[in-house]
């Protein structure tokens, strides 16, 4: 039997649990804090599963090939995780007895089939002046990471400014934000409504509906034991997440989430603090198949870099918001070989979290300290002594404090839900671009992290979407063609704003009717109008201003544009018509200066000409000719069948007879 090697790498446990507490019915909740590992305790070895390989094969690489090797290695493919841009990584399993994981890695490696094959390594949670809109939570007043007003000796406003952010958006349901931790209590009455449930899937008829592969996944998926029940007793850190990103808001009970409507996908696979990479993987790709666009991740290792999980994060096509860890280290002192990961993969669609206090400083505590980066952590955010749901079977009221990386990072998970409910179309890098520059600068910060500051929503909220001018679309229109035998036909219009900061019952409309209009009406909150139009053709646009003062431009796409034409019948009476009587020709089309109509007899004789400023008038935008029914000399035409024709310019228009009787 070939002698085991063990891997030349160092691993630090990372499992940081601070906090828990069980607050009592009559009083707010209170923090018990309970001693736990030194973070800057390093075991000597990469912790890993003992007989399990995540791999990727090349493109081009067909099934047969792989499972040829495989078979020549005997090892099987437990699972694949497939995501939505085509990556494929395979978690292969094998006989520890015949194979060594470090003749596994060197086989599959050396293979020109193999793209890499990486340890399934083991994860670990990483515990531990505007209008402003209250919400009416009993707890609120705790969760000084909304709204610090100095309560337990902190600094004031050293918070997320979540009470101004909120005055803009509370959240949106379309928003699907995956929590990939320890399983979250789905039926928390401060959570359950805010739970995402798979539309393709029936409940409990133990038929895998929507075909994703997964029976029954009706609320999300336990990847540690491979079933649908998401919250089974043994954590409650997934549920302290959930409530921090979206615990329902304004409904009397409990706290108030960052996102007081969202929907949560709760995705298991930390048990007891502890999971695998291959079991990440397969939740990342869960996520992103069934459309989570941002993911939060409070856990992670110390150790090296894997390729399998920095391809996922990648492939995942969401923002992932990832915790720096709570080691109280440098993650840039041993950058690449010897950081924290996931959060120091260089991923234009990761955000690094690490934790502040109640005074806006980097967390350093008796029992466990933040880490930071300067290149490698990108912001901060609360993370110490945060108020949050607790399971119901744990304690009564089921709230209580925790503190770690794992609380700092969902806070930027949920202002980036608030973001993509009011800017659906933005990209994860978009969002993160939002995120990092909206922050609230901080010295005590600056030079340990990327942007130096910490998380501030309200930032986010209005000086990026305060840019965007509001959009119009319109509610009622009339035919694109409109045609009435009168000499002006009405047009009605009707129409309706939005905005990412303003409401649409304060935005303002200002509409203009080209052809018609010589300029645009006066701003006002009215949403319709009439108009009374002649014969011609009319573009009739509308535009809004919101609260800051943003107008889209005139041809711009967010101005609401209807064009159509007025098209009215030539009308000629009294036809016939007799000596003594006036004929009339309405509803001539106006064009250059010199429309006119000649009258010809029967023999096609010229008798008479009507031009215009004469004969020829403009009423109500089209022009009406008038014939008293005498010719060029003045004298009454005999009775017969005559003939018009209208002319503009060079133009023949129109043509008709003409009736005279005595």
């Amino acid at each position: 039997m070939t002698k085991k090697r063990v891997l030349p790498t160092v691993f630090s446990l990372i499992f940081l649990l601070v906090g828990q507490s069980i607050p009592c019915l009559s009083a707010s909740p209170a923090p018990v804090y309970q001693q736990t590992p030194n973070p800057d305790y390093e075991k000597g070895i990469l912790e890993f599963v003992k007989d399990e390989l995540v791999v990727r094969f090349r493109e081009g690489v067909s099934e047969d090939e792989i499972a040829s090797l495989n078979q020549k290695m005997e090892a099987f493919p437990y699972k694949v995780c497939s995501f939505p841009n085509g990556l494929k990584i395979y978690i292969l399993r094998f006989d520890q007895k015949k194979l060594t994981i470090d003749e596994g890695l060197e086989e599959y490696n050396r293979n020109s089939a193999t793209m890499y094959a990486t340890p399934n390594y083991k994860l670990f949670s990483f515990n531990s002046v505007e209008p402003q809109l209250f919400p009416n939570d009993p707890y609120f007043k705790d969760q000084w990471a909304l709204e610090n007003r100095g309560q337990n000796g902190g600094q004031e406003d050293a918070d997320i400014s979540a009470l101004e952010a909120w005055f803009r958006s509370t959240g949106n349901k379309k928003v699907v934000i995956a929590v990939i931790d320890t399983g979250v209590q789905i039926d928390h009455p401060d959570l359950i409504s805010n739970i995402w449930t798979n539309p393709g899937e029936i409940p409990n008829n133990g038929i895998d509906d929507d075909n994703n592969g997964y029976i029954d996944d009706v609320h999300g998926w336990d990847f540690k034991n491979d079933d649908n029940t998401i919250y089974d007793g043994k954590d409650w850190h997934g549920t302290h997440v959930a409530g921090i990103i979206g615990a329902v808001g304004n409904n009397s009970q409990g706290i108030a989430g960052v996102n007081w409507q969202v929907n949560i996908l709760p995705l298991k696979f930390l048990e007891y603090g502890v999971g695998t990479t291959s079991e990440a993987i397969e939740a990342l790709a869960y996520a992103a198949n069934m459309g989570a666009k941002i993911i939060s991740n409070s856990w992670g290792r110390w150790g090296a870099p894997d390729p399998a999980m920095e391809d996922a994060i990648r492939s995942s096509e969401a923002l992932c918001l990832f915790a720096a860890g709570n080691y109280r280290k440098d993650n840039d002192a041993g950058y690449p070989n010897l950081t924290t990961y996931p959060a120091s993969y260089p991923l234009g669609n990761i955000i690094s979290v690490a934790a502040s206090d109640s005074s806006d400083n980097l967390v350093n505590t008796r029992f466990w300290g933040t880490n930071w980066g300067r290149t490698t952590v990108d912001m901060a955010a609360p993370g110490l002594d945060i108020l949050s749901l607790f399971p119901t079977d744990k304690a009564y009221p089921p709230y209580a404090y925790a503190s770690g990386t794992s609380m700092a990072t969902p806070y930027v998970a949920g202002v980036a839900g608030l973001l993509k409910g009011l800017l659906p179309a933005r990209s994860p890098q978009q969002i993160k671009k939002i995120i990092l520059e909206n922050i609230d600068p901080n010295p005590n910060l600056e030079g340990y992290l990327f942007v130096g500051g910490r998380l501030n929503a309200a930032n986010c909220l209005a000086k990026e979407l305060d840019g965007i001018p509001p959009e119009v679309g319109f509610t009622v229109c009339p035919p694109t063609k409109l045609i009435e035998n009168i000499p002006t036909i009405e047009a009605h219009f009707e129409w309706q704003g939005s905005d990412n900061v303003t409401p649409k019952e304060r935005l303002l409309y200002s509409y203009f009717m080209k052809g018609y209009d010589e300029e645009w009406s006066s701003w006002s909150p009215e949403k319709s109008t009439n108009y009374f139009l002649p014969l011609g053709e009319y573009t009739f646009k509308v535009r809004a201003c919101d609260e800051a003062g943003n107008v889209p431009e005139e041809e711009s796409s967010l101005t609401a544009k209807f064009s159509f034409e007025v098209s009215l019948p030539l009308i000629v009476y009294p036809n016939p018509f007799h000596s003594g009587q006036t004929l009339t020709i309405a509803n001539i089309s106006s064009g250059s200066n010199n429309t006119e109509v000649l009258i010809y007899d029967i023999t096609g004789t010229l008798i008479k000409v009507l031009r215009e400023g004469t004969e020829i008038q403009n009423k109500g935008g089209s022009l009406t000719a008038t014939w008293n029914g005498c010719n060029r000399m003045g004298a009454n035409v005999a009775r017969g069948i005559y003939f018009y024709i209208i002319y503009d310019g060079t133009t023949r228009k129109k043509m008709g007879k003409i009736a005279v009787t005595d």
